[in-house]
């Protein structure tokens, strides 16, 4: 699983499309880098101005408490973060997993957190596990017979959906999309995404994006206003592994392959 990163501030921010989904971007200091720290399992920071060389804060230390806001397993990986869609505050999503604790690939769950300030954070988290109840929409449809076989919940990143309708017919929320697999009843991690309100506290069932026939982890959406899509990097496991661009005309999909000649290459 790769870290992720998020630009805190651009030069210049290119007004999208009327209702096309994107991360708020504003100021111009420099980018700010959220990530596992290399001294355990916890959310950490590093700051640039250039956008290449980066310094650690804190001294690669926890930005929060992770034993307390990660409570499934007491550690965080994947961090991803991005302002409010307001711009009063910031959001984050973690995959809470402590392979120091447990020993093996395996997680259950993500956690939500919210923060105004990026120093004092609350927290939500949802354990896939738990099935319907965890959900904001526990009478959907299920894409699982039984949700306590699920083994990995990994990388989930976030995207802000201005178009997205909630059912008592409030406008915008956040798409929180994420690699998961119930081994019980699939071959291999597929891509899903579900919905978070806009306090970024609640989560919809999850849904399936896209199956490919083989194991993909790690996306990452970007929109890009000069052709109105959105363009995803993916990590395919499975096929030729490596890493591959996609795109496609809606948020939520279908991702189609630009190209399966043009990929990076990678081990491991």
């Amino acid at each position: 699983m790769r870290n992720k990163w998020w630009a805190w501030g651009c030069a210049v921010w290119m007004a999208c499309a009327p209702l096309a989904a994107q991360n708020l971007q504003k100021g111009d200091y420099g980018y700010l880098y959220c990530h596992m720290s290399g001294r355990g399992e916890w959310t950490a920071y590093a700051l640039s101005r250039d956008g290449l060389h980066y310094e650690d804060l804190l001294g690669g230390g926890p930005v929060y408490d992770v034993e307390k806001l990660s409570p499934i397993e007491g550690g965080a990986r994947d961090a991803y973060i991005c302002r409010t869609y307001d711009g009063k505050g910031y959001v984050m999503v973690t995959t809470d997993m402590s392979n120091r604790k447990s020993r093996s690939w395996f997680n259950h769950g993500i956690d939500l957190l919210r923060s105004d300030d990026l120093i004092h954070w609350e927290s939500v988290a949802f354990d896939f596990r738990k099935g319907p109840s965890v959900f904001s929409d526990p009478d959907s449809p299920d894409v699982y017979r039984d949700y306590t076989g699920i083994k990995r919940v990994w990388a989930p990143q976030i995207f802000w959906d201005p178009a997205y309708v909630w059912p008592d017919g409030t406008k915008g929320g956040y798409m929180i999309y994420y690699s998961l697999w119930n081994p019980e009843e699939e071959k291999y991690d597929r891509m899903y995404y579900s919905y978070a309100d806009h306090s970024f506290t609640t989560l919809t069932k999850p849904r399936l994006m896209f199956d490919w026939g083989y194991a993909t982890i790690d996306a990452d959406i970007n929109y890009i206003p000069a052709d109105g899509k959105y363009h995803m990097l993916i990590k395919k496991e499975g096929g030729t592994p490596g890493i591959f661009a996609a795109v496609a005309d809606k948020l939520t999909g279908p991702y189609r392959i630009k190209s399966e000649t043009d990929y990076v290459r990678f081990e491991g």
